[in-house]
């Protein structure tokens, strides 16, 4: 996830700041810094050293007095394709119609900045932001290395150690789907997650990781209740994937491994928490979602309910799904769908009557809660993205 200016305008040094011209344009992406405060030539090297994203910090006092030269100046930023113009308001507290004009066509953010604030910290400011970026593209290649490549142990210790510096006597791995959060939100997360559990966010894709070291499980489960308030604080659809604990550096790459697949069997089933006991025959089916004996079985065993349902308008299916996650409870699942606990019995006797299994109630459970979840598996691989979480 690239920074963009309207990131850099959460920073607090830029929190008493205007954006004078080009609001729309508020998602086009920094890539470095560019302080300069002298005149620009076309035809000198500072022309070439003009590179697509930089955000420009002026004071425009060279060209204060020459509204060619001014004009010309933001022409030029305009069309090398830089990120914005951050302007100190001592020289020029106001900017010309046309030069507003011409960077509101162009979307091109000009912000106006009070000269009281220091450029040393600004530049500083902006530049920890984009090494962060930079940072986290690193780790995500170091992190598609675990997932999808073939390694040597002492490739995995390497990358291990570069990620989780610190082995205790057991570490746990967190994948975490974020969807929606935005780079504020982020940071806010991963600050919380560092002063009050000591833990670092690394960000991968919609979402990140955690590393969770401990001496003892306890640990472990202790902070368990507050991380998921703290997750569903930033975002209440949130997903996370848990691994197994792994005493061993060297088992790294199933660490994290194991997380992610718990991961993407939870955004499946959309629940929050998923462990690695819930994955086995999931990872099973995944392993075989595309084959046609496997997509035959589920239509065949779902088709008398599909049609039922179809017929006479009743939630037969969900009431079997509600009916297999109660563990065969009628009165759990009455009270999850809110109806009578009869009208519960009446459905899955009908379901099994359906199915011809009236009197194998073993084989209704093992064949319905297999298709049920085979089906699963297809609508999510068919709809997921390639290497998506």
């Amino acid at each position: 996830m690239s920074i963009t200016v309207r990131d850099i305008m959460e920073l607090n040094l830029l929190r008493d700041s205007e954006i004078i011209s080009g609001k729309n344009g508020l998602d086009r992406e920094v890539t470095r810094v560019n302080f300069t405060d002298c005149p620009i030539q076309f035809n000198d090297l500072e022309y070439t050293l003009a590179l697509k994203g930089d955000l420009y910090i002026r004071s425009l006092y060279w060209v204060k007095d020459d509204e060619k030269e001014l004009y010309d100046t933001f022409y030029f930023y305009v069309t090398s394709g830089s990120s914005c113009c951050l302007v100190t308001n001592e020289y020029l507290p106001e900017l010309p119609k046309h030069i507003l004009e011409l960077t509101d066509k162009h979307n091109y953010p000009v912000i106006k900045i009070d000269s009281n604030v220091p450029y040393g910290d600004l530049i500083r400011d902006i530049s920890e932001l984009l090494m962060t970026e930079q940072s986290e593209l690193f780790f995500e290649n170091k992190l598609n290395r675990l997932l999808y490549e073939t390694l040597s142990t002492s490739e995995i210790l390497e990358i291990g150690k570069y990620i989780n510096p610190l082995f205790k006597k057991e570490y746990i791995t967190i994948c975490l789907n974020l969807p929606g959060l935005d780079n504020r939100q982020f940071y806010s997360l991963q600050s919380d997650l560092k002063v009050q559990y000591q833990l670092r966010l690394r960000r991968y894709q919609n979402g990140g990781y955690i590393i969770f070291n401990y001496q003892e499980r306890a640990e472990f489960d202790a902070a368990l209740p507050g991380l998921r308030k703290l997750f569903h604080y930033y975002c209440n659809t949130y997903s996370s994937g848990i691994s197994g604990a792994f005493e061993n550096a060297a088992d790294f790459q199933q660490s994290i491994r194991q997380a992610c697949s718990s991961l993407r069997i939870g955004i499946m089933l959309k629940q929050q928490w998923t462990y690695p006991d819930d994955l086995h025959i999931y990872n099973l089916l995944m392993a075989v979602h595309d084959n046609a004996a496997l997509k035959n079985f589920y239509t065949m065993t779902l088709a008398p309910l599909i049609q039922y349902e179809k017929r006479y308008s009743v939630d037969l299916i969900k009431t079997i799904e509600t009916y297999l996650t109660c563990d065969g409870d009628y009165k759990k699942t009455a009270i999850l769908l809110k109806q009578h606990e009869n009208t519960i019995r009446f459905r899955i006797n009908k379901a099994k009557s359906l199915l011809g299994m009236e009197n194998s109630h073993y084989k209704f459970i093992e064949q319905v809660s297999l298709a049920l979840k085979a089906r699963s598996v297809e609508k999510f691989s068919v709809n997921r993205p390639p290497n998506g979480l």
